[in-house]
């Protein structure tokens, strides 16, 4: 058991290094963002349209362009014309009047590229980053409910809860740490205004400790198993998870999602 534990940890933390040695991302097909057709497409950030691929600048010309794909199918027509009129320099002067007018739609203030992805990053890298906000939810259902076990073990006298609190916590320790390595991934690929960013920081380091935490608290449950500090440690690894979630929920639903 101990052996496959730190098998599965070191595996685990190698994965950065294997997903570094990927293969580089493909070139986006259409150039300029339909959008705003005056700014470069990026590789990772892109959508399926009637079988068709298209890539955008950001994350917020994807939503606009999500919501009434017909407003923009123009403004992708003139950007795969600049291509081939551009040596006469026609295509390029129609698609910066495109982009003039959508910019006039679109509010410089919420297209400031605040969300762009994270430019150079592989396919498989980008793909396994926004696995994240799946990854997370099992250690924090595993975790807490590892704490709740070892607590009510000794109150209901029920030595087996204590078993069932260790897997529970070596399954949820392992899921955090893959957890967290994909949230570092997610991380890299995004970017946000300076009031979530400071958030992003707390959830990031957060999240980290909780990894490292479980995985130290595993090893000590592992190899003293009669610990008289088995509560406080499942205890304060419950609370630090649901601090770290909170931070994430803060991310996802507004830092003042709770009241």
């Amino acid at each position: 058991m101990k052996t496959i534990l730190l098998s599965f940890v070191l595996g685990v933390f190698a994965m950065p290094l294997l997903l570094l040695a990927s293969p580089e991302r493909d070139t986006p097909s259409n150039e300029y963002c339909p959008v705003t057709p005056t700014d470069l497409a990026e590789a990772d950030i892109h959508t399926e349209y009637k079988g068709e691929t298209i890539y955008f600048c950001c994350k917020s010309c994807l939503r606009d362009f999500n919501k009434d794909p017909e407003v923009y199918l123009a403004n992708l027509a003139s950007t795969e014309e600049s291509g081939g009129h551009g040596e006469h320099g026609h295509g390029s002067t129609e698609a910066q009047a495109h982009g003039s007018d959508e910019r006039s739609e679109h509010g410089d203030s919420e297209h400031d590229h605040s969300d762009h992805g994270g430019g150079g990053s592989n396919p498989i890298v980008s793909f396994l980053g926004k696995l994240h906000v799946l990854a997370v939810h099992f250690p924090v259902a595993l975790i807490p409910f590892a704490a709740l076990l070892a607590i009510l073990s000794p109150l209901l006298r029920k030595p087996a809860f204590n078993q069932l609190a260790d897997i529970s916590l070596f399954a949820g320790a392992f899921a955090a740490v893959v957890a967290a390595i994909m949230g570092w991934i997610a991380a890299s690929q995004s970017s946000y205004p300076d009031n979530l960013s400071v958030i992003l920081e707390y959830h990031r380091w957060l999240g980290t400790s909780v990894a490292t935490l479980a995985a130290l608290v595993s090893a000590v449950i592992l190899y003293w198993p009669k610990t008289r500090y088995r509560i406080p440690l499942y205890a304060a690894l419950a609370l630090l998870v649901f601090t770290a979630g909170h931070f994430g929920g803060s991310l996802i639903y507004g830092p003042d999602y709770l009241f």
